[in-house]
């Protein structure tokens, strides 16, 4: 468990510090008021040892441009399964986000998320189902690498805790985001 908890780690990290001249892109963003955000994640639990894969889509809207702050909205679908138990997690998270503003173009930013949210759950255990809510928290740091005048290649990680659950990391590698 701790071996694979490094390589996400690893892998995640890399992405992040990766040269932004890989994707050489025009400069520009300052007047970008909304990102649409979408891709794929893995989730790995500290504690439980479980990892999952989901997929997710946001929205995001430039608050206050002079300082970087957006807030927005992302939805994701987590399935797990093991054995003869599975689990459906369909998480929805209401967060603000800091960009660094350590680049003139959004396109090129590290950025910082904070929020809340519920995840809405369901466990099959053989022929046997339940359902429930569960209230979670998080933040997340991740780093956009344009691709083009409003696309940019943006991988974080993050961490939730969920109500009950164990404290999960996200590492989200194949993600985009579209300006305008």
């Amino acid at each position: 468990m701790k071996r694979l908890l490094k390589k996400y780690l690893a892998l995640g990290l890399f992405a992040l510090t990766a040269s932004t001249s890989a994707f050489a892109a025009p400069a520009g963003g300052a007047d970008f008021m909304h990102e649409f955000t979408g891709g794929t994640n893995s989730t790995i639990s500290f504690f439980g040892g479980s990892t999952s894969f989901g997929i997710d889509v946001g929205y995001r809207y430039m608050l206050l441009p002079e300082h970087g702050i957006q807030v927005g909205y992302t939805t994701r679908l987590d399935y797990l399964s093991a054995n003869d138990a599975s689990t459906t997690n369909w998480t929805n998270f209401f967060a603000g986000r800091y960009n660094f503003q350590n680049d003139p173009s959004i396109l090129n930013q590290y950025f910082l998320d904070a929020g809340l949210g519920f995840s809405l759950r369901k466990n099959s255990i053989a022929s046997v189902s339940s359902s429930d809510t569960a209230f979670l928290f998080g933040a997340g740091l991740g780093k956009r690498f344009a691709l083009s005048s409003n696309v940019a290649y943006s991988p974080q990680v993050s961490f939730e805790k969920v109500q009950d659950q164990d404290i999960r990391v996200n590492i989200t590698l194949l993600a985009v985001s579209v300006f305008f």
